[in-house]
């Protein structure tokens, strides 16, 4: 008789290949990521365009008013000494630029434009240097939080522009400023950075006006500055000569439209 045979404590091992199933929702998961990869590797080779919207023209010293009646005008560098200036400007690594001063008897009106071309920097490397940044940086105070104005003559209304007033050993800067990217609010010079709820609908504006990212245009950091509210000085002519140069970059359009 034969004995009874013992139980297994151990499968036979099966040198057949098994093969291995991907839990259906684990399966859809991979597939999202590997689509975005496949997506990002596929735009890598749609050519990016260089292209200036609105190109100056001619220098920016010779695009502002270089004299008007009553009022003394003044370029200035951008730091008090040379060895500054040539620091500014390794910083800044601008394509040209003016600081120009409009004075008349107690009153300054002074404008700043610093001109990027096509993929010469990063947008947001620039919107960097606004004087959020720079002037709180250099000792100045901000006084009354940030603001938000849209500047007009009979002739010409701009863009909407960052309001500050900006204080120091007892003086004070009204500022309006503007960072332009292809002609259009970059969304990157806004104050506050963690203010998302203002600065999403400008970015997307202007990645829309940027070909969603496939076009690099030209970028433009405007200021205008003075000693008085700008309430008070933007119905001089010299104002609105200043608004009119800017038009070409994009600053201005016609008032009302």
């Amino acid at each position: 008789m034969s004995s009874p045979a013992l139980p297994q404590l151990f499968e036979p091992i099966s040198h057949e290949p098994r093969m291995k199933t991907i839990h259906p929702r684990l399966g859809r998961w991979l597939i999202l990521p590997a689509g975005v990869l496949l997506a990002a590797f596929a735009f890598q080779w749609i050519p990016v365009k260089r292209v200036e919207k609105f190109p100056p023209g001619k220098p920016l010293a010779e695009l502002l008013p270089q004299t008007s009646p009553d009022w003394t005008v003044e370029d200035r560098p951008l730091g008090d000494t040379e060895m500054l200036a040539d620091k500014i400007a390794s910083l800044l690594r601008y394509d040209d630029y003016i600081f120009r001063s409009y004075r008349r008897g107690d009153v300054e009106i002074a404008v700043y434009i610093g001109y990027w071309k096509p993929g010469s920097e990063d947008p947001r490397e620039v919107g960097r240097h606004t004087p959020d940044v720079c002037w709180t940086g250099a000792g100045w105070t901000l006084e009354g939080g940030e603001q938000e104005a849209v500047l007009t003559t009979p002739e010409i209304k701009t863009q909407t522009g960052q309001l500050r007033r900006f204080s120091i050993g007892g003086a004070e800067q009204h500022v309006v400023f503007w960072h332009l990217h292809g002609g259009v609010t970059s969304g990157y010079g806004m104050g506050d950075l963690g203010n998302w709820k203002k600065r999403a609908p400008v970015l997307l504006a202007n990645l829309r006006a940027n070909n969603w990212g496939f076009a690099e245009t030209e970028q433009c950091l405007i200021r205008i500055s003075s000693n008085r509210p700008l309430d008070e000085v933007e119905h001089q002519a010299l104002f609105g000569d200043i608004l009119r140069a800017t038009k070409v970059l994009g600053l201005a359009g016609v008032a009302g439209g």
